[in-house]
């Protein structure tokens, strides 16, 4: 019987299922035995807007809480520091399974906002499908 992994995207839904498909991420998932679960904040929340401002914060708390503390993995856009207040929103105990994604060069004092709230795996959102990769794959 395969193991499902559910994987939460606090992201743009378009931008990462193309980088997980152009990637062959099913495909290696399937490899290792996995199914998988996607899930997107836009579809969570209703009348979600990507952007670089915050969400309303009772309407992001109420749908995507849950769900992110259910998850297998959190992938978390920077998006100029959105990101961080996301995580803020969802409480305690998603960082350690939280991956902060960037689009390209990633400043240090960003990334030790992440840092201070208990995240530790960056990467670009590029690399992002084998990160998650990794992790499955540690996990059996």
């Amino acid at each position: 019987m395969e193991k499902q992994i559910r994987i939460l995207f606090l992201d743009n839904k378009i931008v990462c299922t193309g980088l997980l498909t152009s990637k062959k991420f099913f495909d290696h998932i399937a490899e290792l035995g996995f199914g998988v679960e996607l899930l997107f904040e836009e579809d969570l929340v209703p009348d979600f807007q990507h952007s670089c401002e915050f969400p309303n914060s009772s309407e992001y708390s109420r749908h995507v809480g849950d769900s992110a503390r259910e998850a297998h993995i959190v992938v978390v856009g920077n998006n100029l520091l959105a990101g961080i207040k996301k995580l803020e929103l969802l409480g305690k105990g998603v960082e350690e399974k939280t991956i902060v994604t960037w689009n390209g060069f990633v400043p240090s004092s960003e990334r030790l906002k992440y840092s201070k709230k208990g995240c530790s795996m960056f990467c670009l959102r590029e690399e992002m499908a084998t990160k998650i990769l990794e992790l499955a794959a540690n996990s059996n």
